[in-house]
């Protein structure tokens, strides 16, 4: 045989194997983001299902601060409510924009870059509830007792204060319990992510 058939012969041998090996690592990548979403999904429903909360919420908040015009002691909680209410919608969202990012298709050291970043979001979440419990629990209070039961809670002002009092230390047991308990499915998820980036280094 000639040295030109052998060296083609040896070429389509490797091309064939280089061939396999990117199938190889495509299915695995497929199969390893199949696994991360799995995990990730309780974060991606419930961002879900609070942006639908969220929405309703808002709605409410609207119509009822609309209706408060003229009083403005009810104005200022009622546009308090709305502002949270847009807040939560556009955090959600965020949270839902980096979760689209974990495809297949891209880059392992970018999708670790987008967990990363909803890791962060999610501890700062955990931190903002010493101030939105707190903040937020009087203001809730005062709406709801005037929407629902048309009473002025600014009557009782003391138990206002009392309740808000307390809403600290609800606040500083929930984050406790959110620290001591953490859901682990995003750590996992991105010890496994930094797993395939040292095969992928190999």
């Amino acid at each position: 045989m000639e040295l030109h058939e052998l060296t083609n012969i040896w070429n389509a041998s490797d091309n064939k194997m280089e061939s396999t090996v990117k199938i190889n690592k495509s299915l695995l990548m497929e199969v390893s983001i199949n696994r991360i979403k799995t995990e990730l999904s309780p974060i991606r429903w419930t961002s879900f299902f609070e942006i639908i909360v969220s929405f309703l919420f808002l709605f409410f908040m609207i119509k009822f601060t609309f209706s408060q015009l003229s009083e403005i002691k009810f104005l200022i909680p009622g546009l308090l409510l709305v502002i949270f209410s847009c807040y939560s919608i556009i955090f959600s969202l965020k949270k839902l924009y980096l979760l689209s990012g974990v495809k297949a298709e891209t880059p392992v050291l970018l999708t670790q870059k987008k967990l990363k970043k909803l890791k962060l979001m999610e501890i700062r979440e955990k931190q903002m509830l010493y101030i939105f419990i707190p903040l937020f629990s009087p203001v809730f209070l005062i709406v709801g007792a005037k929407a629902f039961f048309n009473l002025d809670l600014y009557q009782f002002i003391n138990w206002l204060i009392a309740q808000t009092a307390a809403s600290i230390l609800i606040a500083a047991i929930i984050v406790y319990v959110l620290k001591k308990f953490p859901d682990k499915n995003l750590d996992r998820t991105l010890s496994f992510l930094h797993e395939i980036a040292e095969t992928e280094k190999e």
